[in-house]
């Protein structure tokens, strides 16, 4: 019942990973519904309240969750951390602990102090997300992390009018020419990770 709860998450929060999962051979749907309905309840959690502190304290929930999966005790109740009790080992843990790190960034949102700084969130973040996904199907592991970092970087572009809708401006950068730069730059690794 928990990867199918994980499934409806995912399907209804990230249609595209959801898409991506259908076309992954069906002995491998539930670990990666459970890493990506991991990842919807991580990235939203800062972005359900507008206080730092309740967002950090749900972070830290999962920070904690995630402990709990890693000592082999019991973990507390929910339908994600049940999947994930299902299909993960210490390795897994430790990879998506990395995404819940990052996230805290979420909870007090600015401007990355530069382009460095945001290419490694999303290394942190997506690359990570990535990494933890191949490892729970037991996928070759090379370009992972760099694709899955290029991806969140295109995440993240695409994200910038829904965060200045909110007015959050998290771009090192306003000039369009050294964001067109770094877009270019990014193109590039994308390409090269495929």
């Amino acid at each position: 019942m928990s990867i199918s709860a994980c499934a409806e998450l995912v399907r209804q929060a990230d249609p595209d990973r959801f898409s991506s999962v259908i076309a992954a051979p069906a002995e491998k749907r539930a670990a990666l519904f459970a890493v990506y309905a991991f990842n919807v309840e991580v990235s939203r959690a800062p972005w359900v309240t507008d206080e730092p502190m309740i967002g950090k304290m749900r972070l830290q929930w999962w920070a904690d969750a995630l402990d709990e999966l890693a000592r082999g005790g019991p973990a507390r109740k929910h339908e994600v951390t049940d999947a994930l009790s299902q299909i993960g080992t210490s390795d897994l843990w430790g990879q998506l602990s990395q995404v819940v790190e990052t996230r805290e960034w979420d909870t007090e949102p600015h401007a990355f102090d530069d382009w460095d700084h945001l290419r490694d969130y999303a290394r942190g973040t997506s690359g990570q997300l990535f990494l933890a996904a191949g490892y729970s199907i037991d996928a070759p592991s090379d370009g992972l992390l760099e694709f899955g970092t290029s991806v969140g970087m295109a995440n993240i572009f695409g994200a910038v009018p829904e965060l200045k809708r909110r007015q959050v401006s998290i771009l090192p950068s306003d000039d369009p020419e050294n964001i067109a730069a770094f877009a270019q730059d990014e193109r590039q690794r994308l390409s090269r990770a495929r």
